[in-house]
């Protein structure tokens, strides 16, 4: 099902327009088409279930560090907050 369009006219500052018009150039896309996508983004509901996206940029840094902790979610509070270490439960 085609969703109707409406046609309209916006102000850009020339900064803007220029951006948008290199944009659209380097897709190969029309401003218009970079203007509803830019707008579908802006429009979407906030995830609230999952904070950060597969494609986030902060998983880049997931395994560059190596502490030696082994049992960081047991102690967390000590190496954090330096309360006594808890013991280890085998079951």
């Amino acid at each position: 099902m085609e969703t109707a369009t409406i046609k309209t006219q916006i102000s850009l500052p020339k900064k803007q327009y220029d951006q948008l018009k290199s944009r659209a150039s380097q897709l190969k896309s029309s401003l218009s088409k970079i203007v509803e996508q830019a707008l579908d983004e802006y429009f979407e509901p906030e995830q609230d279930s999952q904070l950060f996206t597969e494609n986030d940029p902060i998983w880049q840094i997931v395994g560059t560090v190596e502490s030696g902790i082994t049992d960081g979610s047991i102690n967390h509070d000590h190496y954090i907050y330096g309360t006594p270490k808890k013991q280890k439960v085998n079951c």
